[in-house]
């Protein structure tokens, strides 16, 4: 019975280990974007916006004010918006249909 505290303490610290070690989408986007960042201003110009893992994607489409240079905030809401646009366009899950609120 004694040893329960510590076989918690050991569990919650593996399991904080594990997620620490795989990063989240978020942090995987800013990786990114700051990897590409090369001048470090914290916006991305048409070359730098190149070095993104994406492809298919055009430079205009994520620059949304139209300024030349994409933000971090302009790259997260077009990746969540395309997000957004593939989920609607799942078929729904099997089973009942929702109940209105």
């Amino acid at each position: 019975m004694r040893d329960l505290p510590i076989f918690l303490l050991s569990a919650a610290a593996i399991l904080l280990s594990a997620c620490a070690a795989s990063p989240t989408p978020r942090q995987q986007i800013l990786d990114a974007f700051k990897a590409a960042d090369l001048d470090g201003d914290e916006q991305l110009t048409p070359e730098e916006f190149t070095r993104l893992p994406l492809s298919g994607v055009k430079f205009e489409d994520v620059d949304t004010d139209g300024n030349g240079r994409i933000t971090y905030a302009e790259l997260r809401s077009y990746l969540v918006w395309r997000r957004v646009q593939a989920d609607g366009n799942r078929l729904p899950a099997p089973g009942p249909a929702p109940r209105p609120l």
